[in-house]
């Protein structure tokens, strides 16, 4: 069996996320510890030098490019060279392999195939025959597995050499269009480091199977929720991967409906609550006002008639901030996500801004407020407007109701159930 040189392609990219999703296409495509990788023309010239790579995988960077300094390295990349960028770019390289991005899964893997791989992975690319005594065996033991997806992929390329009817009808191909498909083809290209690292465990089960989760694409785009069970055997001479999916798009959508059915019912009693509380929390103060009123009217005493105005401005203060209260009760229920503006932030440091803007507040109360900010990250994506106003309101709470000279701490905290 002829052996691929032990750095048969150099991937040069400046992004080192670029690199990572690169790399993990060209590990499932059979490449396993045979990509180099360099930040720069500079280190891939050294690269190439100590390595000799058969094939050079350069990304364009989007909002760096560089054409003097390719022109200048092209010739110490070797021969075969795959140049991956923007459509605009493509005039530059007329003379060269170029796939604009982002690019097509299958022709890297063809160019890949037709310059580097060696003749057993190329066998496994067409998608190899079994013999007839073989097909009718696997076939067989496909269809006895029920109803999920069944394929069975080639271990070193991820190249699919069989599958059952039930796969067909999950993904939306023919039995022609799936066999010699890479699975990376039927699998978000988010999932593709994800699905590199579970080929790596897959590997190490030493013939246990492993259970994962991932997103799934179907021929015609749209997406699926899978759970898929894969293992490792070697049939015929040669490692398998069997990999038996079970598409959880519906329990995932029955599941999220149980779970917004509980959160209606638990607003509609919260609601409830609610009401029953600022009916509670409205009256108090207009009884006061009522009888206050009705003393100042029937007091002479000009001094007494002055502290019964005062405490009727404190109650009418009072009831405007139960009114506030409510409006933006009232608002934040009608919000939907679509209005939210999401955005990443810490939260340690959105904690520690409030807590000093509201430094003048307390010193006017007397009271002292701590901030006990955790170590951890806390970075979060969050709608900052309305965090920023529910923190607010904790505070105007804990002031309002700390009596005395008093001291408040407020915490943020970091769980990992969460």
């Amino acid at each position: 069996m002829d052996e691929v040189l032990p750095s048969s392609v150099l991937l040069i990219s400046a992004n080192s996320q670029d690199r990572k999703l690169l790399r993990a296409q060209l590990d499932l495509m059979g490449l396993w510890g045979r990509v180099i990788e360099a930040e720069s023309f500079i280190k891939a010239q050294q690269l190439t030098a100590s390595q000799q790579p058969q094939l050079c995988v350069w990304l364009i960077p989007d909002d760096e490019y560089n054409h003097k300094a390719f022109l200048e390295s092209k010739k110490q990349l070797g021969q075969h060279r795959v140049i991956l960028g923007d459509e605009k770019y493509a005039p530059l390289f007329v003379n060269e392999r170029f796939l604009s991005t982002p690019h097509m899964f299958r022709d890297l893997q063809d160019h890949i195939r037709a310059t580097i791989l060696p003749q057993h992975i190329s066998d496994a690319l067409r998608g190899r025959e079994l013999a007839p005594g073989d097909q009718e065996r696997i076939y067989r033991d496909l269809f006895d597995r029920g109803s999920d997806a069944n394929l069975l992929l080639d271990a070193e390329t991820h190249i699919i050499i069989d599958a059952n009817q039930r796969a067909l009808e999950m993904y939306g191909v023919t039995q022609d269009e799936i066999i010699g498909m890479n699975m990376l083809e039927l699998v978000t290209d988010l999932e593709h480091p994800n699905m590199w690292r579970d080929t790596q465990f897959l590997q190490k089960s030493k013939g246990k199977p492993v259970f994962v989760e991932r997103v799934d694409k179907k021929k015609d785009g749209s997406h699926m929720h899978v759970t898929v069970s894969g293992s490792l055997f070697e049939f015929a001479g040669r490692m398998i991967f069997q990999d038996i999916i079970r598409d959880e798009t519906e329990r995932r959508l029955s599941e999220q409906r149980r779970i917004d059915l509980r959160i209606e019912r638990e607003r509609v009693k919260m609601l409830r609550q609610f009401i029953s509380d600022a009916s509670h929390d409205l009256m108090t103060p207009l009884t006061i006002i009522k009888t206050e009123l009705y003393l100042a009217d029937k007091s002479s005493d000009e001094e007494k008639r002055n502290q019964k105005m005062e405490s009727i401005g404190n109650q009418v203060q009072h009831l405007q901030q139960k009114i506030e209260d409510m409006i933006t009760i009232a608002r934040l229920d009608a919000t939907t996500s679509e209005q939210l503006v999401m955005k990443q932030t810490d939260l340690n440091e959105l904690v520690q801004t409030l807590v000093e803007n509201y430094q003048p507040i307390l010193r006017k109360h007397g009271h002292t407020l701590t901030a006990h900010l955790t170590s951890m990250s806390t970075y979060l994506t969050i709608d900052i407007e309305h965090i920023e106003m529910a923190i607010s309101k904790l505070l105007d709470n804990a002031i309002r109701y700390t009596s005395g000279k008093g001291h408040i701490d407020i915490s943020v905290e970091s769980d990992d159930e969460f």
